[in-house]
Parts: structure tokens; C-alpha cells; sequence
């Protein structure tokens, strides 16, 4: 097979490369580009790729409501029995979770230094402390696969940046390197929008004499300079590779940093947006069954700036305004606020559309909910977060002032704070939580301690001086099948609970990704959407009362949503509800969740 690249692919390459480099002009230009279509074309070749036919194909046509993702590390599971971590993940992935999920984000599995993964040694390994590459491959014969592609930093023990100290020519100017302790002026250093309260700046020792270098994240976690194109090539490769181990979502880490123009905030530059589009017009030549998901933990707007026009960046944003939205509504028993933001949630095509989740191997950002709540709101949530065993991250902001970045609490640990509350209710409240981004439109996506309602390892966070380790407990294979096979446990109610929840929600085409959506203010405490298949002929109301008290959804016959309609019938529980009356009135104990099917 001689594949070559089509005349309107490369001038597609061309413009994509102008926008992220307008300065490099002529034969440098020539010779860049004439080495990008060189390595496509390997690649096609010898994969035995039918260009042809992937301009036909494209990866939002497989998302379908069955689309559920589960997140998880590789190795949260160890087993005696088993030869590695991903063994035992792949067992218990197949034994439990097949019916309600098919796709498994497996958090970085590469070797590492440190942040759990995400500061990567080598970027094509498995940690061989978790398992191979092979047993990578035996999980996706069975569930669709995502990756994490780590585009902002590398760790500090990688070979690239070993090389780079030791004044090795092939890494030079792979990062931001400079030889004053303070190289910004301190106008430009203020404007920079940080993450962190780390020093930006990491002194290392290199052949050239002392060097600081600039680290986002932490001085583990080398940035990668973007403005040398052989940084972009290397990271192509990188992505061309996974192409070739059967993945089928590619996350894009922290964006949101990966081009620096001084006098700017540093983040979200053009430059930025045209690599995302860079990777997506590449994989859309050897891989367009691969689907980008884009992470920004970043204010709304900035966050699904990463759609791009709808067709030429992501077809995927983490939603991370839901999680710290939903946690409000929970707390506050009102969800208007939760309401009025998922009335703006359109994307600009048919081709994008949101990750919807709310606990992740992360904290909880509450940086995206800037602009939506009030500052006291945000401030109220890290005082619950504290008063309720958690911890909290910050990061520099305005005039160098610290300020909350993100929560780290477990989530059942946020929303269950008195012991002497019935069990029922905190089962109620929890799995209510859980429809309400089981129900937007989107992609669903439950991280594994989410599955059965971890609580705070605050022991654990304390000891390691990591407070998102309050959140990344590993099990044993035999405590975690106790957990749900104890019946009668909170968290084995849980557990057996949210896979119904989400074997049911497979079932019904009104939760098409691409479906419509329109958000019903009928009462505040009642959280209510009407979803919609593509072609309008599954209906479902959904009506989630997130508030301790009992709460009445009301609506008239004549309302244009449900005039032709006489029935409603929950598919969680099987109650009908006759819809004939010209004022038709439902009822919702405390924390109640009903799915309820439109019947002509």
C-alpha cells in the first residue's frame, strides 16, 4: 500500500503549521513541512492504512448512549492471584462493569516520577510495576480505550530532559530554560495565570551552568517549549504511536499551558488552539475513529473555547463547571444556579459535545465555576469541603494572593457528613447526584472511587503531603469485592444502584450524546430536563429533587412539551403517571430520581 497525502491534507498541514509558527518562512518552512508529511506517510504505510476510507469516517458517529467512560489508574486494583494490576482491573472490569460501560480511561500508565502519573518518564512505556502493553490491548478488545497524551510537561528524569542538562544538541531548547533566578519582569510574572503556589521557575544544573526552567506544575514536571517545532514533531509521534495501540480517546492534558508569549496570561494562546487543531487534522488522516478530549480546568468560557468552529479541534470538553455546580445544588437544596448554566450548554456542531463528570482522580476545581457562582458560594463550598475531613488546594492568583483551586474530598464524603442520618438518605442523595450528569447531555463519565461511594483516606493524604491522595485509595482485590458483595453496605447500595442506573440509561436513544436537550425551571428544587433522541421519538422527562424535603413538579396539559402525551412511565421504577388531566402535579420525596418515558 502507497499511501500518499492528498493535495488539500497537506495545504491543511500548511495552514495549521503557519498559524502555530507565522515567523519560520521559506526553505525552513519547505523542510518542516515536507518532514511532517514524511513521517504521515510512514505511518499510513506501515500500518497498512486506507486513507481512502478514513475520509470517510469520523469518531462522533460511534458515540451513542451507550457511551459511558469509566476512570480509573491502572493499578487501583492488586491481586494475589493475578500477574499484575491491569489483570486484576481487566477482570473485575469484565466480571462487573461490561453491561454499563464500554470505554475505560486508564490514567497515565506510563512510568513515572511523580503526581500520580502525570509526570511521565517515558512516554511510550507501560509501568512495568502495573503491567504491559499487551495486557493494555486485552482490556480494549473488550472496551473501547482512553489515553492520557501529557502535552504540557515532562518529568524531570526523562531522557529528554536528561539530555537536555547533560547539553546533549538533539534536546536543546526542548524547554524554557534561562540563566537569571528571575527572567520575567514582574509586570509579565503577575499577569501569568498559575495553577499553583510553587515557584514557576525550577533551578536545575546543566553543562551551560545553572538553569531555571520553567515548571507550570511543579519542579518534577518540566514544560515543554512548543515554540521549537521539533518539540511538536516529537510530541506527533507520540500520538501517531498511540494511534497504533488501539486507542480510541485521546485526552489532552492541560492544554490550557502549552504555548508561553510573554505580556500574556500565558494560557489559551492561538498558538495553542492551532497545536489542538494540528493533532486533530493528523489524527482525522491516520486515526479518525479517535476522538480528543480536551482538559481545561479553566472558567466555562475558556474551557469549550476548545471546540474550536465545531470541526477542527476537540470533539470532547470536560464539563468542569458540573462538579462544583452540582455540589452547590446539593448543599444549598437549589438548583438554579445548576439550571441557568446547563441552559447554555450547546456546542457549535453536531460533531462536539461535553464530558460529563463529577470526581476524578483530581480534586474538585472551582475555578471553572468563576462567573457562575458567587465568590461566597465558591467560599462556602471550601468551608463545607474543610468542616466535612477534606483538603484544599490553591494557587497564586491577582497580586499574588492565594486562592482555591480545587477541592479534595471524596465525593460521598461532601455529601454525607452526619453519621446519624438514615442510610437510605444518604444512598438517595448520592445516587441523585449521580443522574444529574447522567442525565445532560454529553458523555457520561464515573471515576472508580465513585462507583461504590469511597470515603476520605485523609490518613493517607496527610502522610504523603498529597491531598489528592485523599482520593486515590488502591484496593485489594478481596477488600473491594467484600465491599459490594456486602449487601447491605452503603457502599454495595451504591454500587448495585448506579450500574442499574446506567444499565437503563443504555437502553434509551433519548440520551444520544447529539440528542436535544431543553432545561425545565418548573420549580428550584426540582433539577428537570427533557431529553430527546435525534429523531424526537424518545422522549424522557427527567425530574431529580435535590433537597431534603418533599417537592411538587406541576405542569398544564396544554404545555407544548406534553400536550401529546398521556402517559409517563419512570424506567428506574416502573410507575406510571397519567398525563390526561389539565394540570398534572408530581410528587418527589426528598432526593427522588425519575426517568419517565413520554407515551402517546
Amino acid at each position: 500500500m502507497d499511501n500518499k497525502i492528498k493535495k488539500f491534507q497537506k495545504e491543511k498541514i500548511r495552514t495549521s503549521i503557519r498559524k502555530i509558527y507565522p515567523n519560520i518562512k521559506g526553505k525552513e518552512l519547505s523542510t518542516l513541512n515536507k518532514k511532517i508529511y514524511r513521517i504521515l506517510e510512514n505511518h499510513l504505510n506501515k500500518n497498512k492504512i486506507d486513507l481512502k476510507s478514513n475520509l470517510q469516517y469520523n469518531s462522533y458517529s460511534r458515540l451513542t448512549e451507550k457511551t459511558i467512560i469509566l476512570i480509573t489508574y491502572g493499578d487501583f486494583i492488586r491481586s494475589k492471584s493475578k500477574k499484575n494490576p491491569l489483570e486484576a482491573l481487566h477482570k473485575f472490569s469484565k466480571d462487573y462493569l461490561k453491561s454499563s460501560f464500554d470505554t475505560i480511561h486508564i490514567l497515565p500508565f506510563y512510568p513515572y516520577s511523580s503526581d500520580r502519573g502525570f509526570s511521565v518518564i517515558n512516554y511510550k512505556q507501560v509501568d512495568k510495576k502495573i503491567g504491559t502493553w499487551d495486557q493494555i490491548s486485552k482490556i480494549g478488545n473488550q472496551f473501547n480505550l482512553m489515553f492520557d497524551l501529557v502535552l504540557n510537561h515532562i518529568s524531570c528524569k526523562s531522557q529528554w530532559f536528561i539530555g537536555f542538562i547533560n547539553g546533549d544538541k538533539k534536546f536543546e531548547n526542548f524547554f524554557l530554560a534561562y540563566p537569571k533566578k528571575n527572567p520575567l519582569k514582574k509586570s509579565d510574572l503577575a499577569k501569568i495565570l498559575r495553577p499553583r503556589v510553587s515557584e514557576l521557575f525550577s533551578k536545575f544544573s546543566t553543562t551551560k551552568g545553572d538553569q531555571y526552567v520553567w515548571t507550570t506544575f511543579s519542579a518534577d514536571q518540566i514544560d515543554l517549549n512548543y515554540q521549537n517545532p521539533k518539540v511538536l514533531i516529537e510530541m506527533m509521534k507520540v500520538l501517531l504511536f498511540y494511534c497504533k495501540q488501539s486507542v480510541d480517546f485521546l485526552r489532552f492534558d492541560a492544554t490550557t499551558y502549552i504555548w508561553k508569549t510573554m505580556g500574556t496570561n500565558c494560557a489559551h494562546r492561538p498558538e495553542a488552539h492551532a497545536i489542538v487543531s494540528f493533532f486533530r487534522i493528523v489524527l482525522d488522516m491516520v486515526k479518525p475513529n479517535v476522538t480528543i478530549v480536551n482538559e481545561t480546568n479553566v472558567p466555562h468560557l475558556d474551557n469549550i473555547s476548545y471546540f474550536g468552529n465545531g470541526y477542527d479541534e476537540a470533539q470532547m470538553v470536560y464539563n468542569f463547571p458540573l462538579p462544583p455546580l452540582t455540589l452547590h445544588t446539593f448543599l444549598t437544596g437549589n438548583c438554579s444556579k445548576l439550571s441557568n448554566w446547563a441552559k447554555t450548554l450547546n456546542t457549535p456542531s453536531d460533531l462536539t459535545t461535553y464530558f460529563n463528570f463529577l470526581d476524578s482522580h483530581d480534586g474538585i476545581g472551582v475555578l471553572p465555576a468563576k462567573n457562575i457562582l458567587t465568590s461566597s458560594e465558591i467560599n462556602n463550598l471550601v468551608k463545607t469541603t474543610l468542616k466535612r475531613g477534606g483538603l484544599v488546594n490553591y494557587r497564586t492568583g491577582i497580586n499574588n494572593k492565594k486562592t482555591p483551586y480545587e477541592l479534595n474530598i471524596t465525593w460521598y464524603s461532601f455529601l454525607n457528613s452526619k453519621s446519624l442520618e438514615k442510610k437510605s438518605t444518604r444512598i438517595k442523595r448520592y445516587i441523585a447526584s449521580r443522574a444529574v450528569a447522567l442525565s445532560l447531555k454529553g458523555v457520561p463519565g464515573i471515576y472508580f472511587h465513585g462507583l461504590f461511594g469511597s470515603k476520605n483516606n485523609k490518613k493517607k493524604a496527610l502522610k504523603t503531603k498529597i491531598n489528592r491522595d485523599i482520593n486515590r485509595t488502591n484496593l485489594k482485590e478481596e477488600e473491594l469485592l467484600d465491599l459490594i458483595n456486602n449487601k447491605k453496605s452503603v457502599h454495595s447500595l451504591i454500587f448495585s444502584k448506579l450500574l442499574k442506573l446506567l444499565k437503563l440509561r443504555n437502553k434509551y436513544k433519548a440520551f444520544h450524546p447529539s440528542g436535544k436537550q431543553i432545561i425545565l425551571m418548573n420549580n428550584n428544587s426540582i433539577f428537570s430536563i427533557l431529553r430527546q433522541s435525534r429523531d424526537q421519538k424518545d422522549k424522557v422527562l427527567i425530574l431529580i429533587n435535590v433537597s431534603n424535603k418533599n417537592q411538587l413538579f406541576k405542569f398544564y396539559r396544554y404545555e407544548a412539551y406534553f400536550k401529546n402525551f398521556n402517559q409517563a412511565i419512570d424506567i428506574i421504577t416502573g410507575k406510571t403517571f397519567e398525563l390526561n388531566k389539565d394540570v398534572v402535579k408530581i410528587n418527589l420525596t426528598p432526593y427522588t430520581v425519575y426517568w419517565l418515558k413520554l407515551v402517546e
